[in-house]
């Protein structure tokens, strides 16, 4: 079962959480909820020494639900985009 219920986030905070620090929201949920991370990355222009630039990071729970600033998400969803 999981922890998280509604965001109450202030919109300047999850802003900040959806544009370049998803990996801080998603450590708080792993280190206070013990949540693995969805690390989704672009390898869409993969040539040379191309490094694959990480998208966004998401916290997920043991039931099948990826989390960030915006809220609960369903893992398979997220994956397929």
């Amino acid at each position: 079962m999981s922890h998280v219920s509604q965001n109450i986030s202030e919109p300047n905070k999850i802003d900040r959480y959806m544009n370049g620090e998803c990996h801080v929201f998603a450590t708080a949920l792993h280190r206070e909820l013990g949540f693995s991370y969805l690390i989704l990355v672009d390898e869409s222009e993969l040539y040379g020494d191309f490094i694959p630039a990480i998208n966004h990071v998401y916290a997920v729970d043991g039931e099948g639900n990826a989390y960030d600033a915006t809220g609960r998400h369903d893992v398979e969803e997220v994956i397929e985009g």
